[in-house]
């Protein structure tokens, strides 16, 4: 291999390690999440350039997906099937997103191809949040975005596909202006174009005013600090970790008290006892409790609503099962329930990495979701940052409390009002005041009509960019 071949080869690998790693790094530290706004440029750099072949954009492609996977999947500690799952599927991923943007950013006007990458990244994004969703929208890799929730209201109407749009946008078009730089101020007012239609969609989204607010708590603990694993279970347990803390939540206010997933475990023999108990706290304190149970009977991973003023208990059963979650699958039938003149709903855990769920308790307008959440130390950060875009696109507060993980209240613009982190801070409760309101947001109500959009432009691009068949010269007589 000569000198130029080495350095084409280090080059490409070079591009990829660096966009893997600036897309990487906010997985682990979303505080530095505007690293995603520069990290696409070197892989897009390679794939501008005329000279670059489908091999050197797969290469580029692999260096990054292995750059942008291996770090989590470390830090996550997943089990070993799930990990090799996840690290070949999404470095597939980039893989292919490194070779099509490529072919899409040499073809036609270099403003309409960089709508064009952003349009397939939207794509890419849909699919890889769908079609292997191990983890749903955890999987996203605009995840991180939500450490910023101001600047994304805006998926309220699109979803979180809309994110990778802008950043993929912006740097196609910053990349396009690097290598034809006499389309530099066409380029330009493209990118403030961009710009200023997400600020005017944040603004937009959040001119509607919230209907009332209302104040709410969740209580949460960690299984380690107790002497054994069904502490909640006997008397004194109840009373510390769940008695106690209702008490004390109700005399600061809170209305509804959403308490971890799978927090207490009884029989169907027994359950009618538990529910009285519940039931007179609610009724004492004038409260609503979510509870999270493990129904041993029937091997189900359960929520009960405990009104003050119903005896009718709704239950849910959490229907997205983690990877070796040994419980029986809910039937996916969402329980909602009427609560002071707000609707309240729930799931558990899991479930809020997907938006069907989340979506239509958007369409039903319900104000307030209930989400008794189990996590663990690696994944407990990951966990809640995609519980935040749930809030966001879907204009609805959440209620997460919360088994070895952080206890969250959530108000429907993604900001987290009050947090508790239980595997650093032991036991305890939060309490916040949120708003509330009443509306369906366009992304409830239509889903992920952007990603289709975006499909249909870049099939149309590349029709319209269709290069010419050579001609042949005719035969002379």
């Amino acid at each position: 291999m000569n000198t130029s071949k080495i350095k084409e080869a280090s080059f490409l690998r070079l591009a990829g390690i660096v966009s893997g790693l600036l897309l990487m790094l906010p997985t682990i530290y979303p505080s530095f999440v505007f690293l995603q706004l520069v990290a696409f440029i070197p892989i897009f750099y390679v794939g501008a350039k005329k000279s670059s072949k489908l091999t050197s954009l797969a290469i580029a492609g692999l260096y990054m997906g292995l750059t942008y996977t291996l770090p989590q999947m470390v830090i996550l500690k997943l089990p070993m099937i799930v990990t090799l799952i996840l690290l070949v599927y999404l470095t597939l991923v980039m893989i292919v997103m490194s070779c099509i943007c490529g072919f899409l950013l040499k073809r036609g006007n270099p403003i309409f191809a960089s709508f064009a990458v952003a349009s397939f990244l939207v794509v890419m994004e849909f699919v890889n949040i769908s079609i292997i969703p191990i983890w749903g929208t955890a999987q996203s890799i605009m995840r991180p975005w939500s450490y910023y929730p101001e600047l994304i209201q805006f998926t309220s109407l699109v979803g979180i596909v809309g994110v990778i749009f802008v950043v993929g946008s912006l740097q196609a078009l910053i990349v396009a202006a690097i290598i034809k730089v006499k389309n530099l101020r066409s380029l330009a007012i493209a990118a403030m174009c961009v710009v200023a239609v997400v600020f005017g969609l944040n603004v937009l989204v959040q001119q509607k005013q919230p209907v009332q607010e209302l104040t709410v708590a969740a209580v949460g603990w960690s299984s380690g600090d107790f002497p054994s694993a069904d502490y909640p279970q006997t008397s004194q347990g109840f009373v510390e970790l769940f008695a106690k803390p209702v008490a004390d939540a109700a005399s600061q206010g809170a209305k509804v008290l959403v308490s971890p997933e799978m927090g207490f475990c009884f029989s169907e023999y027994d359950k009618p006892e538990w529910i009285n108990r519940f039931r007179s706290l609610a009724i004492e304190y004038d409260i609503m409790l979510m509870v999270g149970y493990f129904d041993a009977t029937n091997e189900k991973n359960q929520m009960m609503f405990i009104s003050p003023s119903d005896e009718f208990v709704p239950e849910y059963s959490k229907t997205y099962l983690v990877p070796y979650e040994s419980c029986q699958k809910g039937n996916g039938e969402l329980k909602t329930i009427e609560f002071d003149g707000i609707k309240v709903g729930g799931m558990i855990c899991q479930d809020d990495n997907f938006t069907q769920f989340s979506r239509e308790y958007g369409r039903e307008k319900v104000s307030l979701i209930a989400v008794p959440t189990l996590d663990w130390e690696s994944v407990k950060e990951t966990h809640l940052q995609n519980s935040i875009h749930r809030a966001i696109e879907s204009r609805y507060a959440i209620i997460r409390g919360t088994l070895n993980g952080i206890s969250a209240i959530i108000s429907p613009s993604g900001k987290v009002l009050s947090s508790h982190d239980h595997l650093v801070d032991g036991a305890a409760f939060i309490t916040a005041k949120v708003p509330l309101y009443k509306y369906a947001s366009l992304f409830s109500v239509a889903g992920y009509w952007f990603a289709a959009v975006c499909g249909f432009f870049v099939v149309v691009f590349i029709w319209l960019t269709k290069q010419p068949k050579p001609k042949r010269d005719g035969c002379s007589e």
